[in-house]
């Protein structure tokens, strides 16, 4: 079954892939300095918050006894294929429109994508950095929002995998 969300996945990214190169046809990417630090804040920044918060319940020793194991990936070229999902959920919304409901329906989408890589909580904040993503910095350019999706799934990935992967189900009620 994980084999087959997996290849799903890849797939979708592929198509989302396909929707932000035409995207980039349709329209030029703009850079804007303070709107990409604006995008980043809230990419990385309230995820970032989430681990404090809940690290700060934990003691060190909980914390390094829990087993936790990397994402596992369908194909080799899925790792580069990072915030490719934006094309998938945001291209369409920019065609449709931009309100709160088709930004909330956009967000449980791409909550649903993650789910089964990351803990319901952390998939729950960046759940909702994607919404604030969506309402404050879409508007304004695709782009910032896709370089600060890229930028927090390097770092979730690279920096901080610990914090932001989830264990095996055997694994967990092990250390229980």
């Amino acid at each position: 079954m994980k084999q087959f969300y997996s290849h799903g996945r890849f797939l979708l990214q592929c198509l989302g892939a396909i929707a932000l190169a035409t995207a980039l046809l349709l329209k030029r990417p703009g850079f804007d300095f303070v709107l990409f630090l604006f995008a980043l804040l809230l990419a990385v920044g309230l995820p970032l918050l989430h681990v404090w918060i809940t690290s700060a319940f934990e003691t060190v020793t909980q914390r390094n006894s829990k087993p936790y194991t990397p994402t596992p990936d369908h194909h080799p070229a899925q790792k580069y294929f990072l915030a490719m999902e934006d094309g998938l959920f945001l291209v369409p919304l920019l065609w449709v429109g931009i309100t709160p409901v088709t930004a909330a329906i956009a967000s449980l989408m791409y909550a649903f994508f993650i789910y089964g890589r990351q803990s319901l909580s952390m998939v729950a904040t960046r759940s909702v950095a994607y919404f604030l993503l969506i309402i404050w910095v879409l508007p304004q350019d695709l782009w910032m929002v896709v370089a600060a999706h890229a930028v927090s799934e390097l770092a979730i990935r690279y920096l901080f995998p610990y914090w932001f992967t989830i264990a095996p189900a055997a694994q967990q009620e092990g250390t229980r």
